[in-house]
């Protein structure tokens, strides 16, 4: 529930305030209301989410950390040291995140040229970077390679022709332009 509603720019824009100032009441009055979810102060990167308490539950805390790109929620029941188990379990799951390179070395793409002193063109492609994920999503990594079927002459080396987008669960983390390699004339 805490990763479907932190989706919600609205709902994740106010649980990561540490206060808000309302105006309520009649005659209205304006009011500052406080978080107490104390990450938001003591662990870098904390953007929400809840802290609560019931008599069978005992203290209950659901935390979101977002760094470098990568979120992770946490949620403990009866947890007498929640903040500290918290940034316990934090640093552990950003520990598995690592910086890894988006490889293109294996592609090797032409297409062809309609109107031109030349039938197909080689493409080159910008470096991709690096993302930093955790190591256990490196390999759900996809590649989408952008371009037409075909090209109209005539064409200018450095040209961009398309582009190769790397995504991780639907969402685009890195890219790389594909650009012509030569001039062809018509």
């Amino acid at each position: 529930i805490a990763m479907e509603a932190m989706k919600n720019e609205t709902f994740a824009s106010i649980a990561c305030q540490k206060t808000a100032k309302v105006e309520f009441g009649n005659p209205p009055a304006e009011h500052t209301l406080s978080n107490h979810n104390r990450l938001l102060s003591m662990y870098e990167g904390t953007i929400g989410i809840k802290t609560g308490f019931t008599k069978k539950s005992g203290r209950c805390l659901v935390s979101c950390v977002e760094r470098n790109g990568i979120r992770l929620i946490a949620v403990t029941l009866n947890a007498p040291d929640d903040w500290n188990d918290h940034m316990a379990m934090y640093d552990y799951g950003f520990s598995l995140a690592n910086e890894h390179q988006l490889d293109i070395s294996d592609i090797n793409i032409n297409i062809p040229v309609i109107g031109g002193i030349k039938d197909n063109i080689d493409l080159d492609f910008t470096d991709p970077g690096s993302v930093t994920v955790l190591d256990s999503q490196f390999n759900r990594i996809e590649r989408l390679i952008n371009i037409p079927k075909f090209i109209y002459a005539p064409i200018s080396k450095g040209q961009v022709i398309g582009e190769i987008q790397f995504l991780l669960d639907d969402k685009v983390i890195g890219s790389s332009i594909i650009t012509a390699n030569e001039d062809i004339k018509i």
